[in-house]
């Protein structure tokens, strides 16, 4: 979620100020796709058809996937993805909003992100969906407004002022809110990676290591996709053989190989269609006649 907000903030902000909206929201489809393949997928496997998936509102909590109305909650992220693309498609139509985000983004991002933890409070005490609220989109926003800030957190002192706040929101939610240890880890996790999103620009690693990590880098959403896959479907006859950490690391790699392998033949298949429409447009600049 600190990486939508932020890759919202770097990439897609300009069109956003602009008003392009249609433009902003276009990266979506590179996720949308292949998610309702696996919806897709799913519904063959079910002979029914998953509606809460389908309209990507799974994770409001009143669907339930083992009556085959959603897909596993682990898809809950494109779910929150998405409608977290529309509240900011919402937000920026709004002409008086774009001219105070163009003028002062920091300040403008701030403000949002004052609502976003002021959602994140309060809705839970008027909308109860028992523990499933965890995938909710008022419980996550403020994460992607953290993001978003630290996209425009361009100077010492907005630094400053940003991880402050990321210490007070999430420090409450850490240590008072949190109800196991589970949760004050999730939250000192995520002002980590804030941290580093806002104070570290690069990495320098060795050039194998480089390599390998931009080869998971860039298959991270097709590993997310397919990772389960490997334990709950390939693995299952081994489930009862292999001792359970053996179980879980060749799980753990072969998700990892599965998410790689689909990224390299959707990169491939990328290509050819591009091969394909270049052909095209070739032929037809050609003049009539030629060889």
């Amino acid at each position: 979620m600190l990486l939508v907000g932020f890759s919202l903030a770097r990439f897609q902000s300009g069109h956003l100020f602009a008003g392009r909206l249609g433009l902003a929201l276009r990266p979506a489809i590179n996720v949308l796709i292949p998610y309702f393949l696996i919806v897709a997928a799913y519904g063959v496997a079910w002979q029914a058809v998953p509606w809460a998936s389908v309209t990507l509102t799974g994770n409001f909590g009143y669907a339930e996937p083992e009556r085959h109305e959603m897909i596993p909650y682990l898809y809950w992220f494109i779910e929150a993805y998405a409608q977290i693309l529309l509240a900011f498609a919402l937000i920026f139509a709004l002409p008086a909003a774009r001219r105070l985000a163009l003028a002062r983004p920091f300040t403008f991002a701030l403000g949002l992100l004052a609502l976003a933890v002021a959602a994140r409070l309060s809705l839970p005490h008027f909308i109860e969906i028992g523990g499933r609220q965890i995938f909710a989109t008022y419980w996550v926003f403020h994460l992607c407004v953290f993001g978003w800030c630290a996209g425009f957190a361009d100077g010492p002192a907005k630094r400053l002022v940003l991880m402050a706040s990321a210490a007070l929101v999430l420090g409450y939610l850490a240590f008072w809110e949190a109800i196991w240890i589970g949760t004050t880890i999730k939250y000192l996790t995520i002002f980590a990676a804030l941290l580093a999103l806002v104070y570290i620009t690069r990495i320098r690693l060795p050039a194998q290591t480089a390599r390998l990590v931009t080869l998971i880098a860039t298959s991270a959403f097709p590993i997310y996709l397919l990772h389960r896959f490997v334990p709950e479907l390939l693995m299952a006859p081994a489930a009862g053989i292999l001792p359970a950490a053996a179980f879980h690391l060749v799980a753990i790699a072969g998700g990892v190989v599965a998410g790689i392998a689909a990224n390299h033949a959707l990169a491939g298949f990328r290509n050819l269609l591009g091969r394909h429409a270049l052909e095209r447009r070739l032929e037809l600049a050609l003049p009539i006649g030629s060889n």
